[in-house]
C-alpha cells in the first residue's frame, strides 16, 4: 500500500517535472521566437527607412537637377549668345579698324553719341537705327546686353548655393571679360562701375530691353534715361582700337569655350559626392 502511494507521489512530481521543463522550453522557444520576430522586425524597419532615405534622396536630387537646368536656361544660354555675338562684332570691328572704312564706322556712333547728348539729332534717327546705323546700334545693343546678363549673375550669383565652385569658376571668366572692357593703365575704356551700372539698368519691366526699347531709350526725353549710353559710345567712337577689340575678343571667346566645356549639372560638386 505504502509503496502504492509512493509510486503515485513519485509519478505525479515526475510529471510535474515534465511539465515543468516542457513548460521551461516552451518559455525559451517563444522568448527565442519572440526575439529573432523583433530581430526581423528590426531589420524590416531598417530597410523601410533606408528605402525611405533613398527614395528622399533621389527626389531632392532629380528636384536639384531640375532647378539647375531652368538657372542653366535662365541665365546661361543667353549670357553664350550675346558673349559670342560681341565677340563676332568686336572681330568685325578690327578689321574696320584697320580698313578705310575706319572713319565712316567710329562715324555712326559718333551719331549715337550726338542723338544722346542732344549736340546734333537726326530727325530721323529712329529709322537710321535699323538702316545705316544698324552695325552700329547693334554693336551697342549687343554690349550692354553682355553688360545686362554679366552683372545678373555676378548679383545674384544663383550657382552659388548648390554649385559653389562652377559659381567661382564663371564668376572668374566674367572678371576676365570685365577687365578687358578696361586698358592696362585703368584710365580708358569701359571701367568695372560703369559696367554694372549699364547693365542694372539696361532692363525694361524686369526684363533686359529689347532693341526697340533701346533705340527708344536713346531719343528719350529723359536724360537720366540716355545716361548710361554715353560712355559705350565714347568707348566705339574714340576710345576702342583693333589691339583692345582683340583683348576683349580673346577674353569673350574664353567665357564662350567654358560656357561650352563645363556644365553646371555635374561640375564644381563637393568631393566624393555623385554626380547627376
Amino acid at each position: 500500500m505504502a509503496d502504492s502511494g509512493l509510486a503515485l507521489v513519485s509519478g505525479g512530481l515526475f510529471s510535474l517535472a515534465v511539465a515543468g521543463v516542457s513548460g521551461f522550453v516552451a518559455y525559451r522557444t517563444a522568448r527565442a521566437n519572440a526575439r529573432a520576430s523583433l530581430d526581423a522586425s528590426r531589420v524590416n524597419l531598417a530597410g523601410e527607412i533606408r528605402k525611405i532615405r533613398e527614395q528622399i534622396e533621389a527626389q531632392e536630387a532629380a528636384e536639384t537637377k531640375a532647378a539647375i537646368a531652368d538657372l542653366r536656361q535662365r541665365y546661361l544660354t543667353s549670357l553664350r549668345y550675346y558673349a559670342n555675338t560681341l565677340s563676332r562684332r568686336l572681330a568685325e570691328l578690327e578689321v574696320k579698324f584697320r580698313a578705310a572704312e575706319n572713319p565712316a564706322v567710329r562715324g555712326w556712333f559718333k551719331t549715337i553719341k550726338d542723338e544722346v547728348t542732344r549736340d546734333q539729332r537726326r530727325e530721323d534717327f529712329v529709322t537710321w537705327c535699323y538702316y545705316e546705323g544698324l552695325f552700329a546700334v547693334t554693336t551697342l545693343y549687343y554690349t550692354c546686353s553682355y553688360f545686362h546678363l554679366a552683372n545678373e549673375i555676378r548679383s545674384s550669383r544663383p550657382f552659388g548655393p548648390s554649385r559653389p565652385l562652377y559659381s567661382e569658376l564663371l564668376e572668374a571668366r566674367l572678371g576676365r571679360v570685365t577687365d578687358a572692357f578696361v586698358w592696362d593703365d585703368g584710365t580708358a575704356g569701359i571701367w568695372g562701375p560703369s559696367q554694372e551700372v549699364i547693365g542694372e539698368l539696361f532692363r525694361h519691366n524686369g526684363a533686359k530691353m529689347t532693341y526697340a526699347q533701346m533705340c527708344s531709350e536713346l531719343t528719350a526725353d529723359d536724360a537720366s534715361r540716355r545716361a548710361p549710353f554715353l560712355r559705350p559710345c565714347d568707348f566705339y567712337w574714340y576710345g576702342l582700337d583693333a589691339v583692345n577689340a582683340a583683348a576683349i575678343r580673346s577674353s569673350l571667346d574664353e567665357l564662350v569655350a567654358f560656357l561650352d566645356a563645363h556644365d553646371p549639372q555635374t561640375h564644381g560638386l563637393p568631393a566624393g559626392t555623385e554626380r547627376g
